[in-house]
């Protein structure tokens, strides 16, 4: 399985390879502030190791939110995050 900074060096790299959509069915106001990431596929895909993680849409910074067996990190690390960000941006 792919890793995050895996990812997110190949979105940083290729971003024509990936689709980015927001999570309309995430609960918590988090998700307002990232998107998923999904690979476009090609006949010849087998795998979709990206599915299990998500993107900042300010740093775009790459974040799992899924385990590889389908069960949910939650959204603490997300969530830090973000108060992480706006407190980097108040202060600069």
């Amino acid at each position: 399985m792919t890793t995050a900074s895996e990812l997110e060096k190949h979105l940083r790299d290729t971003p024509d390879l990936y689709v980015l959509k927001s999570n309309e069915s995430g609960k918590s106001n988090v998700w307002k502030h990232f998107s998923l990431i999904f690979e476009k596929r090609s006949a010849a895909a087998t795998n979709d190791d990206s599915k299990y993680f998500c993107v900042c849409v300010s740093c775009k910074r790459v974040y799992a939110y899924k385990a590889a067996d389908g069960s949910s990190f939650g959204t603490k690390n997300l969530i830090d995050h973000i108060i992480h960000i706006k407190h980097t941006i108040v202060y600069r």
